[in-house]
């Protein structure tokens, strides 16, 4: 009698459900997928046609492209949701889980559409001159940047079957006071519609970092200078959060914090000699050629003449590598872009060892000991490299985390690769990865830089030739016209 009223009781609920599913009016099977992943909305679509009816809405569309925007780090406006087709919404929301298929399935990728980036400007219409590229993440926007810093700010069109502009949306000048200007990073504001450029220059054997910000899609986009950085020495690696431009310097070696968005604030301390940087939170890490580093960032003070001020600081912990290697190890730091809870993880890879190692990174409560740390970095597994990581490695991109797992790219002396690291589940419980070539260069010159969107599979690439540059829009995934 018990198991047929439990049985009688379970029947009611699935019927309950189903009648929701089946019947339920299209406003709330709406509401339902705005929660659902991309993938789940489309097998919603296959059982029956009052839910195909309701998994065709625009409304649903434009939050799963938005929902995966977020979660894979992309520039919200790099998608136009308003005046996109209904195709293209699903495609664009399906397009980092086909990115991942076609990885898996090919050993070298060929992309569908390459195309010369051959930009006018609008003064008679000459060759604009390009020394840098960076692709906005989202793949729409391209900034290039001169060495004497000049910027310019590109719309290439969100996928490839639309029309890259012929004339860059916004231009900045530069200055023959620049010398070796470059981007070095670039943010988002908190409104997620604007964009944060970090431009670091060299003037007069020092070094200045050049806060601006725009506005792509407003009616007139135009950079717009924020505040400025300046520092002793030349700077090296540098780094970005929400709140922080860090960067260090050599020579001499100074790790330097400031927070741009209060634009006279900043410090700075002696941190030994390192490798790479990342900063989590209100915390930052510093990796060395033998250790790895947890510092607190400290109470910042009035920048002075735009210098932050040098104060005394010991890092709260180190820790010891678990391989020592000349020259440090390869680092896998986490995207800038991607949600802060996504920019926990990190990777170290020592060559000729049989495995990554992935750390992530912890929240600590310190109500008890304000002495502690904020965050622990604790060694959450493993994985198996490609044999071609293994050998020809030059420089790994940022770690690009996402929910399945982990997708990274890698240069070599004549190509580049993309790794993909697939999580493990209950049905698979170990890590699996594949590797693809996305670009070979056929002149076999050392010579180049790039830029990978993973979200919507575009590879841009710089090569430098005796005399002459190019860059090349490659797209991976065909628009849904081709699909």
């Amino acid at each position: 009698m018990d198991a047929g009223l439990n049985l009688s009781s379970e029947s009611l609920t699935l019927t309950s459900v189903g009648k929701i599913l089946f019947n339920g009016s299209l406003d709330l099977l709406i509401h339902i997928q705005l929660f659902l992943d991309p993938v789940d909305i489309l097998a919603l679509r296959s059982t029956c046609k009052h839910l195909w009816d309701a998994t065709r809405s625009r409304t649903v569309w434009m939050n799963a492209v938005r929902n995966v925007s977020i979660a894979q780090g992309a520039f919200l406006p790099s998608f136009p949701l308003q005046e996109m087709s209904l195709d293209d919404l699903e495609h664009a929301a399906l397009s980092p889980r086909r990115l991942w298929t076609l990885i898996s399935k090919a050993n070298a990728m060929k992309p569908f559409l390459t195309r010369v980036f051959t930009p006018r400007t609008p003064q008679g219409a000459e060759p604009a001159v390009i020394d840098g590229v960076d692709l906005v993440p989202g793949g729409r926007f391209l900034l290039t940047s001169t060495k004497n810093g000049g910027l310019s700010l590109w719309d290439i069109g969100f996928n490839a079957g639309t029309h890259m502009k012929l004339f860059p949306i916004a231009t900045l000048a530069g200055s023959d006071a620049n010398i070796s200007s470059s981007v070095a990073n670039v943010g988002c504001t908190p409104d997620s519609s604007g964009l944060y450029i970090f431009m670091k220059s060299r003037i007069n054997g020092h070094a200045q970092v050049s806060c601006y910000e725009i506005y792509p899609i407003s009616e007139a986009p135009n950079f717009s200078q924020l505040g400025t950085l300046r520092a002793r020495g030349y700077l090296g690696q540098t780094n970005i959060s929400k709140d922080y431009f860090i960067g260090v310097t050599v020579h001499p070696r100074t790790l330097i914090i400031w927070k741009y968005a209060k634009q006279e604030l900043g410090v700075s301390w002696d941190a030994g000699n390192l490798c790479n940087l990342c900063v989590f939170g209100d915390s930052v890490i510093t990796f060395h050629e033998y250790r790895f580093s947890l510092w607190t960032i400290p109470e910042l003070q009035p920048l002075a003449n735009g210098y932050a001020p040098v104060i005394t600081q010991e890092s709260k912990l180190a820790f010891a590598y678990a391989v020592e290697q000349e020259g440090g190890p390869s680092l896998g730091l986490p995207n800038s872009w991607v949600p802060e809870h996504a920019r926990n993880q990190f990777s170290i890879y020592h060559d000729g060892t049989p495995a990554i190692a992935l750390y992530r990174v912890k929240s600590i409560h310190t109500n008890q000991d304000p002495d502690l740390p904020d965050i622990l970095p604790v060694r959450s597994g493993s994985v198996q490299p490609s044999s071609s990581l293994n050998q020809d490695a030059a420089r790994l991109s940022p770690l690009h985390v996402t929910g399945g797992g982990f997708l990274q790219t890698w240069e070599a002396s004549n190509h580049i690769s993309v790794d993909i690291i697939v999580k493990s589940t209950p049905a698979n419980p170990t890590y699996s990865s594949a590797t693809s070539i996305l670009w070979r260069d056929p002149r076999n010159i050392e010579g180049y830089g790039y830029e990978f969107c993973p979200v919507t599979g575009r590879l841009i690439v710089r090569t430098e030739g005796p005399g002459d540059s190019e860059v090349r829009i490659m797209d991976f995934i065909p628009p849904r016209s081709f699909s």
